[in-house]
């Protein structure tokens, strides 16, 4: 606060004193009662929402009880800062004080957050009374099959071996595993026009997580064998296979989109942001080298 003057001064212009007329002078508030800026530091200070403005507030009444004492004791005789007396304190003491408001501010936001769940439990259970729930037994049939399937596990979070740091991945840290998105023409569309696609889709194996390498090539793509006859010197004939090229499929029919691509590897978080750094640190010794990462 930039205010040089002091209480002990004689001064014939109190006004040129910011301490002195935020303690002595008011003003007509819209409650319609005078008061002071100390004042209304006192109002704001006890208000909820203000909160966090409490360290700020205790500062500047520090201040002004250091400027000119005597008028802060006489303008906050009637006021009620929530902090003990200015004069009184040492260090050890306002840190303390300060530990037992934070406390005191802890346990009350507590316990106004405690009644408003009693309060809401309240009207919950109140506005459920009238309901028929049925008998009693039902209930607990339908409780006693719930937790019977409740410890039924169909499926369990995928988790394994950091390929980094060579730990095992748990709920105590973040880990996931590698991905690449990006949009392709992988995909397409079967043209129901032509009747060599149509027969390849429907020679389509039910389920292709099986290996099928016996009828590969697959489909149309295997259809380029052709058996030609030939003569040799001798002048009998011999059968032969000839691969010529394969139907292409048309590019109209192709549909672009989105694929997915990974490796299957898992990594912690941070271990793949000091991969990550390791990386650019390397990158930038050899800015003329393209890595292999």
């Amino acid at each position: 606060m930039e205010d040089n003057s002091s209480e002990d001064e004689m001064d014939d212009t109190p006004a040129s004193s910011f301490v002195s007329n935020a303690l002595s002078k008011s003003k007509l508030t819209q409650t319609d009662a005078h008061m002071t800026i100390v004042g209304l530091l006192e109002k704001v200070s006890v208000a909820t929402e203000f909160e966090s403005c409490g360290a700020k507030i205790k500062h500047i009444i520090k201040m002004m009880w250091h400027k000119r004492p005597r008028s802060y004791a006489n303008a906050t005789e009637k006021l009620r800062f929530p902090y003990e007396r200015l004069d009184t304190n040492s260090p050890a003491s306002t840190a303390e004080s300060d530990q037992e408001l934070k406390k005191k501010q802890a346990l009350e936001r507590q316990a106004r957050v405690m009644a408003q769940f009693q309060q809401q439990q309240q009207n919950f259970l109140s506005s459920q009374g009238a309901f028929d729930w049925g008998d009693d037994e039902d209930l607990s049939d339908l409780e006693s099959e719930t937790a019977a399937d409740a410890e039924t596990k169909t499926w369990k979070y995928p988790s394994g071996t950091c390929i980094l740091c060579q730990e095992e991945t748990n709920d105590s840290r973040l880990f996931g595993t590698f991905a690449l998105i990006q949009d392709s023409g992988i995909l397409r569309l079967t043209d129901v026009q032509d009747r060599d696609w149509i027969r390849e889709a429907l020679r389509t194996p039910v389920s292709l997580d099986r290996s099928i390498d016996h009828v590969r090539p697959f489909g149309v793509a295997g259809e380029n064998r052709v058996m030609v006859k030939k003569l040799d010197s001798s002048g009998g004939e011999v059968i032969t296979e000839k691969i010529g090229l394969s139907k292409g499929f048309s590019s109209k029919n192709t549909l672009r989109g989105p694929v997915t691509t990974g490796c299957g590897h898992i990594m912690h978080y941070a271990c793949f942001e000091v991969y990550c750094s390791a990386i650019q640190r390397r990158h930038s010794q050899q800015v003329a080298r393209n890595h292999p990462e």
